[in-house]
């Protein structure tokens, strides 16, 4: 343990008061953690002595430390000493003489019991090389916030999140303290039982508040105390306000994750009891929001079905079987429809499929304009709909050459075999349909899965609920791709209202050996629906015995699992993370420094890093954020994220260390919707700002596997035999690495720190340079320079790292390649 427990103490113990005064620590992105920030200083009481340059900064918030950069406070801020209301605190005494914890809470087999009725436990513990021991525990501390246990004849406190422990198991915890205890006989009193139901409330556990106190009404049905009964109703009316809050939170959410036909149910059926007025006044703009948003793309589908019956003659057949026509042979035959108009229609029907409340921006003009010719009026959508809104266009020929652009990126992106793709495209060139690069990128970047699934057919192979530990869970297998010729397996699980329309987050949850991969998505499926996150599980097997393997071969997995999600499903390539748990957190953390430029950012729950070989690949999380999870007696856990969060903390790289006091590894399930927050403020960092760190500043990146021979955009072929990883066996003695950086300023790309590779290659995505200018480079002495020059767009590097990668968002227009003399 190697936090300041003496400032913690000191924190807890102190004196009761009316008001508390926390601190805010808000990040750039807006993400917030409250508690009190601190700085690591002298051991104490259970204190190890931490040898790193400079202590962190850290914040006590509830049952876990927040490790965060002080450097980072450039775009962070502290706000110190808010006050806040005093919380309910509930204390025993403690065990007393207590000896050092001996380093034997690791690797064994536990049996926990219940807790008796004086707040204490029993902890039996079995080990391969000491014999069993027993610990008894006892429920020192007790607040909505944090639940603490302290073991006696040991230096030991183990601190929870009450929500870990349930519902259940707080209550009892809450009855049998002495302060909170029925009398005795049985005899119950009332302000006891209300504190009860407050500490629920406060909880957030509005449900089980307000039956504890419908309980207590018939538990004690005689006359109470004026006072009691005071308590009573002000605590009743508090449950109603603060359950109107979770609703009007939660609908929030609803509505952020797309799920308005869920968000206008609850809407409908809510009925808030004694609401505040500024509560019904936003529940009353989100019913206008969902209302009008689910109207809008029904009216919108009304007006396209009209236009497209109009346009391609089903507007006459509809109107006969309307009238009750009589023959096949006397419905009216539809009228004549050239290449161009039947594009449109053929556009148009794919607005109609795709639309969706999130999307409607892009049909915005069609909603608003008031064109009288059907096709000019089709064209609005169809051109706004491919191109976006600000592409929006009453041009018959503009629209149908678009949708005619995007049928041709389709059918490249579905066909198999090379030179068949360059086929596709050359026909493509030598027509008059052909148009600007940039709006094909454009239209790229709108588009839905190239292979979508069946709606009316599952995803995959449909996975019991009780193996995966949630329901609609479905096993895919995915055939051949690209880079892995017999295919993968991966489990998958598509939030609420899931539509091919809307954008989707992306989780790619990565499990420990203990239990499948598909039960990784049971651990984080409620908080992903919650949120609207898609999340696949891919089956990997990268382990000797139970050591993580760092030789990087399954890296190319999750590149794989992510290129067949982006064609089966609508996702969001800006917006992917790995989260994994366990030897999964090793993989998500070791992707994080090899791959990351396929994240927004990497959740590790677990991790047991070999911190030797980050000596210098920690640079690589430059652009990723991390957020780690640990507990404070976890071992090598915490104590190898900690020597790689000491190079992290030193230059500010958006990096959380969240680390629960007192705890061995776990699943430390409260941290769960945190991290969901965390995520949903994260996207991919793309284009120049990839590889640049600060104002002229970033790190060089590191490399000594061939697997990691890509950052952003910027790569690295044929390591020099030196700087190459052969001895996976030892990965505590890794290599020199390779290293390369580059930048692009005002149409110069430059080239610097290139150590250990022959080749260096630039890609150059689209928005990078002014293409319609000369580029030069301005390159290390070691590497052949580059004449200045004016580059093309290629729309073939393009379409083939598309159907190689799947990534809509980060498409390449050229590549600039330079020999060194390595």
């Amino acid at each position: 343990m190697r936090t300041s427990i003496g400032a913690i103490s000191f924190i807890l113990f102190a004196a009761s008061a009316p008001l508390q005064a926390e601190d805010a620590v808000v990040f750039k992105d807006g993400f917030l953690i409250r508690g009190r920030v601190d700085k690591e200083g002298v051991p104490q009481q259970f204190d190890k002595v931490f040898a790193l340059n400079s202590p962190f900064t850290y914040l006590s918030s509830g049952p876990r430390f927040v490790i965060f950069s002080a450097h980072a406070l450039k775009g962070a801020k502290v706000v110190k000493n808010i006050p806040v209301e005093k919380q309910l605190d509930f204390r025993r005494p403690g065990p007393t003489q207590l000896k050092p914890l001996k380093d034997l809470l690791r690797s064994q087999d536990v049996t926990i019991s219940e807790f008796n009725d004086d707040g204490s436990r029993t902890l039996d513990l079995k080990y391969e090389r000491f014999p069993p021991e027993r610990i008894r525990q006892v429920n020192t501390i007790l607040t909505p916030q944090l639940i603490r246990l302290d073991a006696y004849g040991w230096m030991w406190r183990e601190v929870y999140d009450p929500k870990e422990l349930g519902p259940v198991v707080v209550r009892k915890l809450l009855g049998s303290h002495p302060d909170l205890r029925d009398g005795w006989p049985g005899v119950v009193e009332p302000s006891r039982r209300i504190l009860i139901a407050r500490f629920q409330k406060e909880v957030g556990w509005h449900k089980e508040a307000r039956e504890e106190l419908d309980r207590l009404k018939k538990d004690a049905p005689w006359s109470w105390k004026k006072e009691d009964l005071e308590a009573y109703d002000k605590l009743a009316a508090e449950i109603d306000a603060a359950e109107t809050k979770w609703v009007i939170a939660e609908l929030e959410k609803t509505v952020q994750a797309g799920q308005y036909k869920l968000a206008a149910s609850v809407l409908a059926a809510y009925k808030p009891k004694q609401p505040e007025a500024k509560d019904l006044g936003k529940l009353g703009e989100l019913k206008a929001t969902v209302d009008t948003a689910l109207a809008n793309a029904a009216k919108a589908k009304e007006q396209l079905r009209l236009l497209l019956d109009k346009l391609s003659g089903r507007e006459l057949v509809n109107a006969h079987v309307a009238l009750g026509g009589g023959l096949v042979a006397d419905v009216p035959k539809p009228k004549a429809i050239d290449d161009q108009l039947a594009a449109l229609i053929a556009g148009g029907e794919a607005v109609y499929a795709e639309v969706h409340p999130d999307t409607l921006g892009r049909i915005k003009l069609f909603l608003e304009v008031t064109e009288r010719d059907p096709a000019k009026k089709l064209a609005i959508a169809v051109s706004g709909w491919l191109r976006g809104e600000n592409g929006a266009v009453p041009d018959v020929a503009i629209a149908a050459r678009m949708w005619k652009t995007r049928a041709m990126i389709a059918e490249y992106l579905k066909t198999r075999v090379a030179n068949d793709r360059a086929g596709i495209l050359k026909k493509y060139l030598s027509t008059a349909d052909k148009i600007d690069p940039e709006e094909i990128a454009q239209i790229v970047t709108l588009m839905p899965p190239v292979d979508p699934r069946d709606e009316a057919n599952p995803p995959g192979e449909p996975v019991d609920k009780k193996d995966a530990g949630a329901s609609d869970v479905y096993k895919v297998e995915t055939g051949a791709l690209p880079e892995d010729e017999d295919g993968l397996t991966y489990y998958v699980r598509l939030p609420r209202e899931y539509h091919p329309g809307r954008s989707y987050p992306v989780i790619l949850a990565l499990n420990t050996p203990s239990f499948g991969a598909e039960k990784m998505i049971g651990l984080i499926g409620a908080e992903a629906d919650r949120n609207g996150h898609i999340v696949a599980s891919p089956v990997w097997s990268n382990f000797k015995g139970k050591t993580f393997d760092y030789t990087g071969k399954d890296h190319r997995l999750i590149s794989s699992c992510l290129r067949d999600l982006a064609r089966k499903f609508q996702i969001d390539p800006d917006r992917v993370f790995a989260f994994g748990y366990g030897h999964g957190a090793n993989f998500a953390l070791d992707l994080s420094m090899s791959r990351p430029h396929l994240f927004a950012g990497c959740v590790c729950m677990g991790a047991e890093p070999v911190h030797q070989f980050y000596r210098e690949y920690w640079r690589n999380a430059q652009k990723c954020a991390v957020y780690c999870v640990t507990g404070e007696l976890s071992g090598n856990s915490v104590e190898n994220l900690r020597q790689i969060y000491a190079n992290w903390m030193q230059y500010g790289f958006y990096a959380i260390l969240s680390v629960y006091k007192g705890r061995a590894l776990d699943w430390y399930s409260s941290e769960v919707p945190i991290i969901f927050d965390w995520m949903n403020r994260k996207e991919r960092a793309r284009g120049v700002a990839s590889l640049r760190l600060d104002k002229g500043r970033f790190e060089p990146w590191q490399t000594f596997r061939d697997t990691d021979d890509r950052f952003y955009w910027i790569g690295a072929t044929e390591l020099s035999k030196g700087n190459k990883f052969v001895k996976p066996e030892r990965p505590d003695i890794p290599p020199l690495p390779a290293t390369f950086s580059a930048d692009v300023r005002n149409n110069t790309v430059y080239v610097n720190n290139v150590q250990g590779v022959k080749e260096i290659t630039i890609w150059l995505e689209r928005g990078m340079i002014d293409w319609s200018k000369d580029v030069a480079a301005s390159v290390d002495t070691s590497l052949k320079g580059m004449k200045k020059q004016t580059l093309k767009p290629d729309l073939g590097l393009m379409l083939e790292e598309l159907y190689r990668t799947g990534d809509r968002k980060m498409l390449f227009f050229g590549k600039l390649e330079f020999k060194t003399g390595g």
